[in-house]
C-alpha cells in the first residue's frame, strides 16, 4: 500500500496530497487550496482479451485551476495506464514504464502542441 500522503511535483512546486479513499482497487489523493486543486486517482483491475488475462494499473491527475473574477475555472489531467499479462515479468512491465516517462518527459513540449 502506498502511504498516506503522495507528492507531486508541479513546475518545481512540490504539492502534498492526502489521501481521501482506499478501497480493494484502489485510492485517490487530494490537494485543495484556495485558488486549485490536484486530485490523483490510482485504480487496478484485471481485463480479458483474446482469451488472456491482463492485470491494468492506471494513474490520473487531475489539475484545476479555480474561477477568479478575472480569469474562468481550467481543468488539466494526465494519465497513464501499465497493463501486464498474467504471468509475464513485472520488472519488464516496469523498464516499459520507465522508457515511457523518458520518452514524454523529452517530448513534452512537442506533445501537448499536438505535435505528431
Amino acid at each position: 500500500m502506498l502511504s498516506n500522503t503522495l507528492t507531486l511535483t508541479v513546475n518545481s512546486v512540490a504539492k502534498v496530497l492526502l489521501r481521501v479513499n482506499q478501497d480493494n482497487y484502489g485510492s485517490e489523493y487530494r490537494l485543495t487550496t484556495a485558488t486549485e486543486r490536484y486530485v490523483l486517482k490510482i485504480r487496478h483491475s484485471s481485463q480479458n482479451a483474446g482469451g488472456k488475462t491482463f492485470d491494468s494499473h492506471s494513474v490520473l491527475v487531475e489539475h484545476t485551476v479555480f474561477e477568479t473574477v478575472s480569469t474562468l475555472e481550467r481543468k488539466m489531467t494526465a494519465s497513464v495506464t501499465l497493463r501486464g499479462q498474467i504471468g509475464a515479468d513485472p520488472a519488464s512491465l516496469d523498464h516499459l514504464s520507465d522508457a515511457l516517462g523518458v520518452l514524454v518527459a523529452a517530448q513534452a513540449a512537442a506533445l501537448v502542441q499536438g505535435e505528431s
